[in-house]
C-alpha cells in the first residue's frame, strides 16, 4: 500500500497534465517545471551522493504519479505523515516544494526516477502558491541523522540545510554549490525536530531524503508498559472487591 496519498485535487491536476501531454506538443517545451521557449538544460553532471546508512527511513517521492509542471501541482504537505514527517514553508501557506516528474526538465542526474521535490521561485502553482524556500521539514519524533540530495542543471547557487532541536536551537548545518549531478547534504545531532532548507538559486530539485527511523519500543520498555497495565487492572479489581466486602458487612 502506498504511504503517500495525493489529495483529490492533486489527482485531478495530474490527470489534466497527462491529457495535455498527449494533446499538445508544447508540453515537451518545459524547463524547470514551467513552459518555456528555451531548450531544456543538459543533464551531464556526475552525482556525488551518499547511500543512506542502514536503519534510516528513505523518502524518494516516487510513490505516485506526478505532473510535469508546477502549474498543475500543489506544495507537499502531509503526504508522509504516516512516517511522522511533515512539509511546510515559512514563505507562505501555499508555498514550498512540489513533487514533479522528471519530464519537468531540471537537468539533473543521480536522482531516483521518476519524481523529485522541485522548486522554482519564478513559477506559480495551481493554488497560487510559489514553489520556493524556506522549506520546513518537521518530525513527530526527534531524529539524530538526516540527509537529502540536491541538484539542478544550468542554474548557479547554493543549497543549505539547517537542523534545529526542540528548543529551536541550531544543532547542525551543511551547504553545497548546486551542480547538474546530485550532491548529498547531511546533518547529525541530538534531538533534531526540524530541518530548514534554503537556497540562493531560483530553481533546484531535492530527492532521496533519509532520516532516523521512528523509534520502536524496546523489549524492556514494552515490559514496563505491560506491567503498568497489569498493576492498574489489579488495583481496580482489589478496589471493587473491597467495595463488595463493605456492602456485605
Amino acid at each position: 500500500m502506498d504511504i503517500k496519498q495525493f489529495r483529490p485535487a492533486t489527482a485531478l491536476l495530474i490527470a489534466i497534465s497527462l491529457a495535455a501531454g498527449f494533446l499538445s506538443p508544447a508540453m515537451a517545451d518545459i524547463r524547470y517545471g514551467a513552459q518555456s521557449d528555451e531548450p531544456a538544460p543538459i543533464a551531464d553532471g556526475t552525482p556525488q551522493t551518499l547511500e543512506p546508512a542502514g536503519g534510516l527511513e528513505v523518502i524518494d517521492f516516487d510513490d505516485a504519479a506526478a505532473p510535469c509542471t508546477h502549474t498543475l501541482a500543489v506544495a507537499l504537505r502531509d503526504e508522509y505523515a504516516a512516517l511522522g514527517v511533515h512539509f511546510s514553508s515559512s514563505a507562505g501557506p501555499n508555498d514550498g516544494g512540489a513533487i514533479l516528474d522528471e519530464c519537468s526538465n531540471y537537468g539533473v542526474t543521480g536522482f531516483s526516477a521518476p519524481n523529485f521535490l522541485a522548486f522554482n521561485s519564478n513559477n506559480t502553482m495551481s493554488d497560487g502558491g510559489v514553489p520556493r524556500t524556506p522549506e520546513v521539514i518537521t518530525f513527530d519524533h526527534a531524529v539524530t541523522d538526516f540527509q537529502i540530495n540536491a541538484g539542478v542543471g544550468g542554474v548557479s547557487g547554493a543549497v543549505t540545510i539547517e537542523a534545529r532541536n526542540s528548543q529551536d536551537a541550531v544543532v547542525g548545518t551543511d551547504s553545497i554549490n548546486l551542480a547538474s549531478g546530485m550532491q548529498t547534504l547531511s546533518v547529525s545531532g541530538n534531538d533534531i525536530c526540524a530541518v530548514i532548507v534554503t537556497s540562493t538559486a531560483f530553481a533546484f530539485a531535492l530527492d532521496d531524503m533519509a532520516f532516523t527511523a521512528q523509534p520502536v519500543p524496546t523489549l524492556p520498555a514494552t515490559g514496563f508498559i505491560l506491567l503498568a497495565i497489569v498493576l492498574v487492572g489489579l488495583s481496580l479489581w482489589m478496589a471493587k472487591r473491597s467495595g463488595r466486602r463493605s456492602e456485605s458487612v
